[in-house]
């Protein structure tokens, strides 16, 4: 999304390097131009050669694509504040607004909530904890890479995943919450830009490194169960009956996917099943079992291009066949969600806007507009007591809404500060919205 400094270094020195040369050959008659056109040159190559150097990953790392991390090599957090033992709000009578904090570093993931602290991550290289309640900055922890990945584990865990489409060697980081004390850190060859999925059992993982394929990991400790080679793989998987369910492109010049059903306990495929696109879309399970719903697309978020597409699909998971084929209007955005009570598939695009299918037909249910572009997916809000479920969702432009999720109307429209790359987060009555460098908390769902 963002080309960090350590990747324009290499190509600011070339260019300066490039000109010293060219100015060395218009003035060869002159020694003093043509060494210090030469010096100047073989400076700005050995500069963006230590650059790529420092860029480089672990020997280790390259070679067997994986490495733990020592726990005195763990990075220390820095604490801010304590996380106050604060009452469970109670609902509230109308819709509003609770609090609206200002942050310092821009906010990138989708955050998740766990024992009362808000675990966001940040282009800043930093994942960040902020106490739900209030907004209050808790702690900070530094890593290396920009955090597009916070995924929640059991009551007391949170991982912690590195990296965008450029990183190199992305770490995954297990922390028990409260404290946000690191129990175990693996590195991985590639970026890791969507949560592991948990075993039914929770004692395994099973996480997408982009190039670097799909790992399984035990979750007590991140040592290695399997690795499977299946190709590029951003999205998290569908584990469901022993099995494991995950698209890949195992040719990243070529724009197909490959959707694999794998063995969760070795990895070995099973099946596999061709499908048009780039494999962006988590699949999930419908609720009869008969059907994996997912998404494939072509292009860039926060990139428009005219070629631009999406495709929405349910497979059979005895086989991977396909049981229905639907073109979106737009790619859509990782990931999708599903409403099992009523076999609703919920898709978020690009271009902005909502689009709703029949999980056994992927007919449109309805589709709205919300604004001229999505960074992050929206959720469906299932609410207790016979309430209808709603769906939240925030745009790229400053729009958060609220609808209807079984006709689409929209309820509630409040603006935010634009950039927004995160879902929203659902806790009970509250619903938070994170921005680049906002945090908005909102009360009142049960009212609407």
């Amino acid at each position: 999304m963002l080309l960090p400094l350590v990747e324009i270094v290499p190509l600011l020195l070339a260019g300066v390097g490039a000109v010293a040369a060219t100015v060395g050959s218009l003035w060869l008659r002159r020694r003093l131009v043509v060494i210090v056109a030469a010096v100047l040159a073989l400076g700005s190559f050995a500069g963006a050669a230590v650059a790529v150097y420092l860029r480089t990953p672990d020997k280790i790392v390259r070679y067997e694509g994986t490495k733990d991390i020592p726990s005195a090599e763990h990075p220390k957090i820095m604490r801010y504040a304590e996380l106050k033992k604060s009452p469970i709000p109670a609902p509230m009578e109308n819709f509003d607004e609770i609090y609206a904090v200002q942050v310092k570093n821009a906010q990138l993931a989708t955050p998740v909530l766990s024992q009362g602290v808000l675990v966001t991550g940040t282009y800043k290289n930093t994942a960040e904890g902020y106490d739900a309640a209030t907004g209050e900055w808790l702690w900070t922890l530094p890593q290396s890479e920009p955090i597009f990945t916070v995924g929640k584990g059991d009551a007391h865990t949170v991982y912690i995943g590195e990296g965008l489409h450029h990183t190199r060697a992305a770490m995954l980081s297990a922390l028990r919450m409260p404290k946000a004390e690191v129990i175990w850190q693996r590195q991985f060859l590639g970026h890791i830009e969507s949560p592991p999925a948990r075993s039914h059992d929770g004692a395994h993982l099973f996480l997408p490194t982009g190039g670097g394929g799909l790992w399984a990991v035990r979750s007590e400790e991140g040592s290695v169960l399997w690795h499977a080679r299946i190709g590029h793989t951003d999205a998290t998987p569908l584990v469901t009956g022993g099995r494991v369910y995950a698209a890949a492109q195992p040719d990243e010049s070529v724009p197909q996917s490959v959707f694999y059903a794998l063995d969760a306990e070795t990895g070995k495929v099973i099946w596999q099943t061709a499908v048009e696109g780039q494999p962006w879309g988590a699949p999930v399970i419908s609720a009869d079992g008969t059907r994996i719903i997912t998404t494939t697309g072509r292009g860039q978020i926060g990139v428009k291009r005219d070629n631009d597409m999406g495709m929405a699909y349910a497979l059979s998971p005895k086989d991977g066949s396909i049981i229905w084929q639907r073109p979106l209007p737009n790619m859509a955005i990782d990931p999708g969600d599903y409403l099992p009570a009523h076999d609703l598939a919920l898709f978020t695009l690009k271009s902005g806007e909502l689009v709703a299918l029949d999980g056994a037909t992927g007919e449109t249910r309805w589709q709205a507009k919300v604004g001229t572009e999505f960074m992050a997916g929206a959720v469906f809000v299932e609410r207790a007591g016979g309430k209808a479920p709603l769906v939240a969702a925030t745009s790229a432009d400053g729009v958060f809404t609220i609808r209807d999720a079984l006709s689409g109307k929209e309820i509630r429209r409040r603006p935010v500060l634009s950039g927004g790359s995160a879902s929203p987060v659902i806790d009970g009555d509250r619903i938070f919205v994170v921005v680049p460098y906002r945090i908005y908390a909102f009360g009142g769902l049960g009212s609407l």
